[in-house]
């Protein structure tokens, strides 16, 4: 068996580089020629390694990093945001209303992105308390500030 290199293959990523337009549209054609062919061909394949395939995927999945990938893409969706703003938003350290530490996780303190209910929209991020207190005062500011001024007018000194 012999160990060296395929002579050709320098020449194949050189050309492949020069010619991706047309490498592309080449296989697009050959695909599209050969559909049921092909489809089957798949199916067929991941049937035979139907476990191989899906132990592969449970590894990928469990990687940190593409937890975390994964996490913020479906955040920034949900949101409206980009994958950078949302990875952005979570570098911020303590709650936008009350100031608290956030941590990550659930609970009181774990971080939470706001958002309007009726229209989606993104609004900041909150510990777990602040969030619950404006679900429960169903975002509106009139409960906020009629609550505030109860507070007020009943604080003990």
């Amino acid at each position: 068996m012999s160990i060296h290199k395929d002579p050709r293959a320098e020449y194949r990523r050189k050309w492949y580089q020069q010619n991706k337009e047309r490498a592309k549209s080449s296989r697009k054609a050959r695909y599209e020629a050969n559909k049921e062919e092909t489809l089957q061909k798949q199916a067929i394949y991941r049937e035979k390694n139907r476990d191989r395939i899906n132990a592969r995927s449970r590894e990928y999945n469990s990687r940190p990093e593409v937890k975390e990938r994964r996490r913020a893409v479906e955040r920034a969706r949900a949101y409206g945001l980009t994958v950078e703003q949302a990875a952005e938003l979570d570098s911020i350290n303590n709650c936008q209303s009350c100031g608290t530490k956030l941590s990550s996780g659930t609970g009181n303190t774990s971080r939470n992105f706001d958002h309007c209910h009726s229209t989606g929209a993104f609004r900041g991020v909150l510990c777990g308390r602040c969030n619950k207190a404006l679900g429960l005062l169903d975002d509106d500011p009139v409960k906020v500030q009629a609550l505030t001024n109860y507070l007020k007018n009943h604080v003990k000194e």
